[in-house]
This record gives structure tokens, sequence and C-alpha cells, in this order.
């Protein structure tokens, strides 16, 4: 797909990466603005948390992302399915070891 399908799935909600990056697991995002955020404006990031990759040094990150010409006239843009993302994964690890700790605590005041 071009730039001008991508930016409408970003504004939709999907993640996208394109074939002629190097490296799985890289994708853009689109980070909507809310409340609970210092930013008052939409913004793009690119996602390396995912990446796969040999080199042990490879930042694994999320930070602002501009398009270059090339990105901007590419016709390889597809959306990705993102799994396992850091984030995700560690907001289902926490609810997990919350509710363990309420079964915990409720179950030693049951005991009494």
């Amino acid at each position: 797909m071009d730039f001008g399908n991508a930016i409408r799935e970003l504004k939709d909600g999907k993640s996208l990466y394109r074939k002629g990056w190097n490296g799985k697991g890289i994708c853009i995002r689109l980070m909507k603005s809310n409340d609970s955020l210092d930013m008052t404006q939409d913004y793009i990031y690119i996602d390396t948390t995912n990446l796969e990759t040999e080199n042990r040094d490879a930042p694994r990150s999320k930070v602002p992302w501009l398009a270059s010409q090339t990105d901007m006239l590419a016709n390889d843009w597809e959306v990705v399915e993102v799994v396992n993302d850091y984030y995700e994964r560690n907001a289902k690890i926490a609810k997990i070891i919350d509710r363990k700790l309420q079964e915990t605590f409720s179950n030693l005041f049951d005991e009494k």
C-alpha cells in the first residue's frame, strides 16, 4: 500500500511496517493525545521493542518517528498484527500479579 493509505490505517489504530525495512518486528504506530499524556498532539512513533536481531546492542524502544522521502514514496507498506507487545505484555502480567495478591490477602483475612 502507499503512504497515504498507510496514514489512513494508522488513524484507524493499525500498526504498520515496510517490507523494505531491515529487521523483523519493527512497526510504526499513532499515539493519540489524551489527558493522561503530556503530549497535546497526536504523533507517530516507531516501535522496535519486538525487533528480531542477533545484535544484542540494537535498541529496543519506542521513539517519535519522521518519515523519509523513501518512506513517503514507498508502496510496500503493510498492516501488521503486533503480538507480545512489551507494554501490553507487562500490563497483563501486572493484572495477574494484582489478582494473585488480592486472592492471597483475601484468603489470609478469611482464615481468621
